[in-house]
């Protein structure tokens, strides 16, 4: 807790040149087929109902930067009414 506030740090995937084994038998060519958009529609949207679910909170601040801004500006974009007006202050 910081100040009274839970302070949850989300995860990014990794790049082609990152240095991580995945153990996953996928092949290379699809491994890394995922958009900003895929980020921004699924993974963000499942970070927060997460952490609805794990604190119990209605609604989480976000605060994004760099990619985690463009990541919620695109996601707003497509789902401000029908997603982040119910799960966002």
């Amino acid at each position: 807790l910081v100040e009274g506030f839970d302070v949850w740090l989300g995860n990014n995937w990794c790049t082609k040149y990152s240095d991580v084994n995945f153990n996953d038998p996928q092949p290379e060519e699809t491994r890394w087929n995922f958009t900003i958009a895929d980020m921004a529609l699924y993974d963000l949207t499942a970070e927060i109902d997460m952490i609805k679910n794990v604190t119990g909170a209605d609604k989480v601040n976000y605060i994004g930067y760099s990619q985690g801004a463009l990541q919620m500006l695109y996601a707003l974009a497509k789902l401000e009414e029908d997603y982040f007006e119910e799960n966002l202050n």
